[in-house]
């Protein structure tokens, strides 16, 4: 069943975001890589339902978004694939939004993309859900 909170949302926005993805395992982020959004030239704005990996960053936005994401991702709780949300502004500085356990889309698209069952991975990374 997926929850309320796996459910993506269609933002249509003007401000690129990025989605830093990370595995956790409790200890340690392993980085999935970083998903940026496509511009619909349609309207000329940005769909988060529209997506390109891996994102094009400049080094400086590379290491800062994959510096701050591993730190936000390594302060959860419990171990999970995590996705870190970020707002990219006119000046390239990417502004941490959020951090959250990557939804189901983003599941599959991250595995299709990969060549990687995330889905297995995470089942085997849940406390109760990855024995027996």
């Amino acid at each position: 069943m997926i929850e309320a909170t796996q459910i993506p949302k269609n933002v249509v926005s003007s401000i690129p975001t990025l989605e830093f993805n990370g595995l956790f395992d409790g200890q340690v982020v392993y980085q999935l890589g970083v998903i940026g959004e496509l511009k619909d030239q349609g309207v000329g704005k940005y769909q988060t339902m529209a997506k390109r990996y891996p994102a094009h960053l400049e080094s400086d936005l590379a290491t800062k978004v994959t510096a701050t994401s591993e730190r936000a991702i390594s302060q959860q709780d419990t171990p999970g694939l995590y996705q870190v949300l970020y707002q990219v502004d006119g000046d390239a500085e990417g502004v941490h939004e959020d951090v959250s356990p990557l939804t189901a889309p983003d599941i599959a698209f991250m595995t299709k993309v990969l060549g990687m069952n995330l889905t297995a991975i995470w089942v085997r990374l849940r406390p109760g859900l990855g024995q027996g």
